[in-house]
């Protein structure tokens, strides 16, 4: 394995520890990111300006509520930028650019993204093309950290082609493609050193993820077979790297995915074509259902039919809500209820003149607040201003030109008032 150095920070500013036994699962819906207790009696919407076209992905927990997310934006090229949302109120406590190797193309997909249960450090797969085409792709994961500054964020440490990464205790949990590899105790987690773990033998079967249950008594197997798409639950020994055994297939809707254990190991939750799933971890005591099926140790419930990407941690989503956490919803996913994050709306046209070296936008705005707005091209910023709505509705800006431009430009707006801090942005073309 090669083994990228030195590192990249992500600080976690005003990280809250959750309660002993709190659990939540996060998730993406409509491109946002979401707590809800895994019920889903208490759901609340951390972020407003992700879309199905661009959304935030990759949603992690840590066991103490801390969460993190990606979202691609353009800087010199597509990057992924990493957000982390404090466990006190769910509202934005950091975000950090990632980095990218000067020999690949921007990062394309994700690969799995963990945080470890303290909420220190991330671990964030990747795949990248090469910069020649993508006949050619890179694999692997970057480690980043909470506690000290980057000393080199282009080239973060880390492990080349391992897959979907996820963390146990301060050891990484890996893929290569095929089985399942496990980071030696030694050099966990900032050194690389990996070891086969478990292995699916020669029937074409391939392991593509692994989430380990507290205690390593279970082990949920993302994998493929046939062109078919399943969960399957491995018996542990108690020991990270030990003898394990396949017991059984979790009960799914059709291809899963994305399966994640609550801190305790006392429930799982996984995506299939019902929706996210929140269930009792199965037991492995109870006899087998039709095909081999796991039996759980509470029926399966959908949190969510329209969420993706769930993942288990130690949030107190009531207790978020009740401290002006960033948008209560109400039950089943739907949209988020009164006390939502308010939105901006930006409802000039798509097309602006900086006639005089001036130029007017209309915003509307969810009440009374600061509204600033950029105009950039390329990387440079051309026009800027700044106005002051005294209650909701629309305000305007007026872009004072900074220096020429004409074609192609990103117009970002930002409204801070009692409702907090909001941002949009919008295509735009400068004439």
């Amino acid at each position: 394995m090669r083994t990228r150095t030195c590192c990249l920070a992500l600080l976690l500013l005003g990280v809250a520890a959750a309660p002993a036994g709190a659990a939540s699962v996060a998730y993406t819906e409509g491109g946002n990111v979401v707590l809800a207790s895994p019920d889903g009696a208490h759901k609340l919407t951390l972020t407003a300006d992700g879309t199905p076209a661009d959304p935030y992905y990759g949603v992690a927990q840590a066991a103490n509520g801390t969460t993190v997310a990606a979202r691609l934006q353009t800087f010199d090229k597509r990057r992924p930028v990493l957000y982390a949302f404090g466990a006190a109120d769910g509202k934005l406590a950091a975000s950090n650019v990632m980095p990218s190797s000067a020999l690949l193309d921007g990062v394309v997909a994700p690969l799995g993204l963990d945080i470890d249960a303290a909420g220190k450090t991330v671990a964030f797969g990747y795949s990248a093309c090469e910069l020649s085409g993508c006949g050619l792709r890179r694999t692997g994961y970057w480690l980043t950290f909470a506690d000290h500054g980057p000393a080199n964020p282009s080239a973060p440490q880390g492990s080349a082609s391992l897959l979907a990464p996820s963390f146990y205790g301060d050891r990484i949990v890996s893929s290569d493609g095929v089985k399942i590899m496990v980071q030696d105790a030694a050099n966990a987690p900032f050194t690389d050193g990996h070891a086969g773990w478990i292995d699916p033998g020669n029937n074409g079967a391939r392991f593509w993820a692994a989430e380990v249950g507290a205690g390593v008594r279970q082990i949920a197997l993302e994998y493929s077979h046939e062109s078919k798409w399943g969960i399957v639950i491995a018996r542990g020994d108690g020991t990270l790297g030990g003898a394990t055994e396949l017991a059984c297939f979790l009960p799914t809707n059709g291809d899963a995915k994305d399966v994640s254990y609550s801190p305790d190991g006392a429930q799982i939750a996984w995506h299939d074509a019902d929706g996210i799933k929140v269930a009792g971890a199965p037991d492995l005591a109870a006899p087998l259902g039709p095909g081999d099926t796991c039996g759980l140790s509470a029926p399966a419930v959908v949190l969510s039919a329209g969420g993706v990407d769930p993942n288990f941690g130690g949030a107190d989503v009531p207790a978020m809500i009740a401290a002006g956490g960033a948008a209560p919803g109400g039950g089943g996913g739907g949209p988020a209820g009164p006390g939502a994050k308010p939105a901006v709306a930006l409802i000039s046209g798509a097309k602006l003149k900086l006639a005089r070296k001036r130029v007017a936008v209309r915003v509307r705005v969810p009440g009374a607040g600061k509204v600033s707005a950029t105009l950039v091209h390329g990387r440079r910023v051309v026009a800027s201003g700044r106005a002051t709505a005294k209650a909701a509705g629309v305000v305007r800006v007026t872009l004072k030109a900074r220096r020429g431009a004409r074609g192609k430009a990103k117009l970002a707006v930002r409204w801070s008032g009692a409702g907090g801090v909001v941002t949009t942005s919008a295509k735009v073309r400068v004439r």
